[in-house]
């Protein structure tokens, strides 16, 4: 304060008066005016030829007063730092003949908080503060003092001393209650504080996974989907594929749920959404289909163990409840109005006296229901383990895309032949996809091209409902599970007149094969409309390749060790397909350099790969230099036959054998025989899959050979 009154007594100047009185000023009186502006005004006197305007602290005598003569009866001070202090002020009224003065006058200013604040653009980890700034304040004279904290903490956090009335405050957390306050920095003290309360919004709720099987039975479907880590809760709707109307099951933080009471052989969408709060809620995800199983039949007697469509095979033995479902990778193209063949051998106990019948259905409309009008093939009649052929025409209505083929074999005289026979009856099911698609050359594809570049040119009329589609659209699968997502504007091209806008999913997607989309669009008035996408998924993403940690590998009696990928290979996957798995060099011979740099390479089912190294320390513990090649380890075909079902032959002397153990793929001894090695070697017990026999002879040498187990 001492310094306000120091720049003003510059400006004093002092005079001495002899004059007798001349009448004191009236009507004193300080304000503000419209521009700010510090005022001290009191009335006119025509008999005063000047006025002497004094100013000064309280504790201060007159002589150190600022003081100012003026001609009127009013003086201003623009833009000057007048809050926070308390003042005296007299005018002295100087006429001809006289000299008068007004009593000390006080001039008292307050140091004010701002009136008001509001908190605006409040986002997840963001908020825009704002201020109303205290009245009648010199532009240049102070700042505000700003801060922050969660509500309820013990402290505040310093934004530090503002010139402005509004600030950016960032780095907040989501989901979480805040207070800010201001402070009016004054000369002499600070104004109280005004505090704000604010709420940042949570973080996005996002969408959860579409729904996958776990395992579809007849009347019940368990079904999961991914999500993300603490969701506290789901919401699962599902409703057949006819119905309009959903059925919703609220769900706590699990990401799987078995609906049951389901239809046998029904179509049922099923799709989920997740609950982040309690108005913090998700989209739902887009729904899948899957029909509820038909099939529970008994395949321990007799059952499919061979099936050819077009030009590939599949072969199995007898599958719990009397059905498998095989998704071929790559599944058999088919061309609509074409003919082809299927093969289908039976297995078990068949013959005369125990036939079976045999029959082929197409799933030709895609509504994932097998009607009896959609029989193609046979029925036909086994009576032996041998193949059957039957001919088929795919029809020329059929749904592009992947679809469903079902060979039902039934024991003879049950039941008449049905694509979903009865419950209990002896039998088996098998359904394979395949790939149908339009005959090539029926329309050449600069027509076609032609007509979707005049579809996307012609003048649209945005009042007419109008569902546009994009004809062809290309998608890739999530980086982290495969999945296969499409959204809305993946879709449209551009529909009109419609005030909600959805899709469906007409088959199940298939990497590399068109997937129908259905666009729909509605009208509040219930008008429809709706368009067709062909929606092909593309897997770019290389597998995870794991590679076992460095190893040791010691030489007692052979020169060489051969190598086989479950001895690097440590869990490799890929979301999308199964991975194969090849190693190189492939052997590693005694007189190698060690450490020696082994390159494990991870293979998807669309060819993608990636790598990873295995360093392997070769140790010699052998006598003498390395053995030369023996006739042993150049033998071809160590077993017979391969496939297997029950047993499996050495093309060997047993007695030239001194071990022999069972791997599984994931090199875990299964079988270890250390003696009373027989030629014939007893299968029946190992589950179906590949294993790796490796066999040491008399000499310490190891020959490895990978067979099936059918």
């Amino acid at each position: 304060m001492k310094n306000l009154f120091t720049v003003m007594v510059l400006m004093l100047f002092m005079k001495q008066f002899t004059y007798a009185q001349c009448g004191d000023a009236t009507n004193t009186v300080y304000f503000f005016d419209s521009a700010d502006d510090l005022v001290f005004d009191w009335d006119d006197n025509p008999a005063v030829d000047t006025f002497i305007f004094q100013f000064k602290d309280l504790t201060d005598p007159w002589s150190f007063s600022y003081s100012d003569t003026v001609l009127t009866s009013q003086i201003v001070f623009p833009d000057v730092c007048t809050y926070d202090f308390t003042a005296n002020w007299r005018v002295i009224s100087i006429c001809s003949t006289s000299r008068d003065t007004t009593l000390d006058l006080v001039a008292q200013f307050e140091c004010l908080a701002p009136t008001s604040s509001s908190t605006t653009n409040v986002l997840t980890t963001s908020a825009f503060l704002q201020w109303t700034p205290v009245p009648h304040v010199g532009a240049n004279c102070s700042g505000y003092s700003l801060g922050y904290r969660i509500v309820g903490a013990p402290s505040w956090t310093s934004l530090g001393v503002v010139y402005t009335t509004s600030y950016a405050l960032n780095n907040l957390l989501p989901s979480t209650n805040y207070e800010w306050c201001v402070n009016q920095l004054c000369i002499e003290d600070t104004s109280p504080p005004l505090i704000t309360q604010f709420s940042t919004q949570a973080l996005p709720c996002l969408v959860p996974g579409i729904p996958s099987a776990i395992s579809i039975g007849i009347n019940n479907l368990n079904v999961s989907w991914s999500t993300t880590a603490g969701t506290p809760n789901h919401f699962l709707q599902y409703k057949p594929t006819s119905s309009s109307s959903w059925t919703t099951i609220t769900l706590g933080s699990s990401n799987s749920y078995n609906i049951t009471g389901l239809l046998a052989n029904t179509a049922y969408e099923v799709r989920v959404a997740r609950g982040c709060s309690a108005t913090n809620i998700s989209l739902y995800s887009p729904s899948k289909v899957f029909v509820t199983n038909c099939i529970s039949l008994n395949s321990a007697t007799e059952h499919i163990r061979y099936v050819k469509v077009h030009n590939t095979i599949w072969t199995s033995a007898a599958n719990a409840g009397g059905y498998l479902l095989v998704n071929w990778s790559p599944a058999p193209i088919l061309t609509k109005g074409l003919s082809y063949t299927v093969r289908v051998a039976a297995g078990g106990q068949v013959s005369n006296s125990n036939q079976q019948e045999v029959a082929a259905y197409l799933d030709a409309n895609n509504n994932n229901v097998f009607e009896s009008t959609e029989l193609v093939a046979g029925p036909g009649m086994h009576n032996s383990t041998a193949f059957r052929q039957y001919s088929f025409t795919v029809p020329t209505t059929s749904i592009t895309g992947s679809v469903r083929l079902r060979i039902v074999m039934l024991k003879q005289g049950q039941t008449p032949m049905s694509p979903c026979p009865p419950i209990g009856l002896r039998g088996e099911v098998e359904d394979y996809i395949v790939n149908i698609v339009a005959p090539p050359g029926s329309r050449p594809a600069e027509d076609r091209n032609n007509d979707v570049a005049a579809k996307e040119n012609e003048p649209k009329n945005f009042f007419e409902l109008k569902a546009r589609c994009k004809e062809n659209v290309t998608k890739y699968t999530s980086y982290w599970d495969c999945s296969k997502i499409v959204t809305i504007s993946d879709l449209d091209n551009g529909s009109t007149g419609y005030d909600t806008l959805y899709y469906s999913i007409l088959n199940t997607p298939v990497i590399g094969q068109p997937t129908i989309y259905k666009l729909k669009a509605i009208t509040d008035q219930g008008e429809a409309d709706y368009c067709i996408s062909n929606v092909t998924f593309l897997d770019t993403v290389p597998p995870v390749v794991i590679a076992k940690n460095d190893m040791v590998m010691q030489f007692f009696a052979t020169d060489s060790i051969h190598f086989e990928d479950w001895m690097f290979d440590a869990g490799s996957y890929d979301y999308c397909t199964e991975t194969n798995i090849t190693v190189d060099p492939t052997y590693v011979k005694i007189n190698d350099p060690s450490p020696l740099n082994v390159k494990v390479t991870a293979t998807d089912g669309y060819g993608n790969t990636s790598s990873a190294h295995t360093l392997v320390t070769i140790v010699d513990k052998t006598s003498g230099s390395p053995s030369s090649t023996s006739e042993f380890s150049k033998i071809k075909n160590l077993i017979t036959p391969n496939p297997a079902i029950d047993k499996i032959r050495l093309n060997i002397d047993p007695l030239e054998v001194n071990s022999m153990l069972i791997l599984n793929t994931l090199g875990q001894v299964v079988s270890s025989i250390q003696s009373d090695i027989q030629a014939e070697i007893n299968i029946s017990s190992l589950p179906q899959g590949q294993y790796l026999l490796s066999i040491q002879n008399k000499d310490g040498q190891v020959l490895t050979s990978k067979f099936i187990k059918m």
